[in-house]
């Protein structure tokens, strides 16, 4: 197919470019492993794929989309910022009505439906902070199609909105992610309505979506832990104690501080964690997942995580697997703050699995090889354990080597490398040869 200059193609690949350079969202996961107990890899946003291929794209983009006409102008920007502060009142207050004043008459009832849930369910969670905010560069988005289709005198925009929400107790930043609202001015006089969030669908661009603005949730909350899942009270509860008791074994193994708190999500069955994390990876595949999130605006910022369980897989384990499970992810949640743009997938699974071990030493392993992302996401669950089993090898070889604590001291040091010149595989290697001495 020829590409037109102009033309939807080009529009289309114009802002797959901008997507591509906007948030990046890692997910690190925990495999299912047939007939082992012991390892705990499964990727996902969520799903320990730390740099998973199943995230919708997040907040903060650098964007090469388009030419100076797609910016918006200043009384466009005001109306808009105008409209987002007003939800963002609506969902704090607990107003479904302000919310449904704010939806476009015609817009999908799916839709319309998802915006009272995330009202009413934000209305039914712990203490936390919401806020909708229009991301800069401040660009229209909109296909030409849809804009060839707007109503006579109507004018109709796509923006991409950041969301910044954290609960107080137990987020140490907010957690920001990205959505992607088609906006309508029906009169031209910047009264503008939301009439939908799938209108780059269609060239994969989604945004990320809560768990309570799709389903009905329900929450529990420990001194350390926030459990929100849709089954229910009294597995959630089970689920909260197994993830204190997680943190009492991590920290045991971790020996440094961290903000020791964390916020689990735990959907019904896969097709409620499919609508939540909308993967391009088999989400069956995996045990548990947990998102990293990077906000782009500023620099590099990586937001507050979230812990998401495979409810069936996970189910299926012991009380004790579960338990190693979740140490595998609180090493992802209580390390994501410390990476960067130079720590890769192997990296982040290799830890979290090596910390799940007992942090393993190997002074006869060969450190190298290392698996490349695409292995913690594709082939067999055995192909993919066997992978895990790699990184946290690896790890275990350089604790041997380079003393105890360099599996830690690499990860911190790849993760402190934002803006300088080398591929990632010459800081990997220049990194190791530091800790070697050699």
């Amino acid at each position: 197919m020829r590409l037109v200059p102009g033309g939807w193609l080009s529009w289309l690949w114009r802002v797959a470019l901008g997507v591509v350079a906007a948030m990046v969202v890692l997910v690190t996961s925990a495999p299912a492993l047939p007939g082992t107990e012991s390892l705990t890899a499964v990727p996902a946003t969520g799903a320990h794929t730390i740099g998973g291929g199943s995230a919708p794209v997040g907040p903060g983009r650098s964007v090469a989309v388009t030419g100076g006409d797609r910016v918006l102008d200043p009384g466009t920007v005001a109306a808009v910022e105008g409209l987002l502060a007003a939800r963002s009142a609506a969902v704090a207050n607990g107003d479904t009505g302000a919310m449904d004043r704010l939806v476009d008459p015609s817009a999908p009832e799916d839709f319309r439906r998802r915006q009272r849930l995330l009202v009413d369910g934000w209305a039914t969670l712990p203490a936390g902070t919401y806020e909708e905010e229009l991301a800069r560069p401040a660009l229209d988005l909109a296909p030409p199609s849809l804009v060839a289709g707007a109503p006579p005198g109507a004018r109709v925009i796509v923006v991409e909105v950041v969301r910044r929400q954290r609960f107080v107790d137990y987020d140490p930043t907010d957690n920001a992610t990205s959505t992607y609202l088609t906006l309508v001015d029906r009169t031209g006089g910047g009264g503008w309505t939301v009439l939908g969030d799938e209108a780059l669908r269609a060239v994969g661009v989604v945004g990320e979506r809560y768990l309570w603005e799709l389903f009905g949730v329900r929450s529990v909350a420990t001194d350390r832990v926030l459990v929100i899942g849709t089954s229910g009270g009294a597995e959630l509860r089970r689920l909260a104690s197994e993830v204190e008791r997680a943190i009492v074994r991590f920290d045991a193994v971790w020996g440094r501080p961290w903000w020791g708190r964390v916020v689990v999500l735990n959907p019904g069955d896969v097709t409620e964690l499919e609508a939540l994390l909308d993967p391009t990876v088999d989400v069956s595949k995996f045990v548990a997942f947990t998102t990293l999130r990077v906000d782009r605006t500023e620099g590099w910022e990586v937001t507050a995580p979230r812990l998401v369980i495979q409810r069936e897989r996970f189910g299926r384990r012991s009380a004790d697997s579960r338990v190693r499970v979740l140490v595998h992810e609180m090493a992802h949640v209580a390390t994501v703050a410390d990476s960067g743009p130079m720590t890769p997938l192997w990296v982040h699974e290799g830890l979290a699995s090596w910390v799940e071990a007992g942090r393993p030493v190997d002074d006869g392993g060969d450190f190298g090889g290392f698996p490349g992302s695409h292995e913690f996401r594709t082939g067999s669950r055995d192909r993919i354990a066997a992978v895990y089993a790699e990184a946290r090898d690896d790890m275990a070889t350089l604790a041997g080597t380079a003393g105890p604590d360099a599996p830690i001291e690499f990860f911190d040091r790849l993760g402190a490398v934002r803006i300088a010149a080398g591929t990632l595989d010459h800081h990997v290697g220049r990194i190791v040869d530091e800790l070697l001495g050699s």
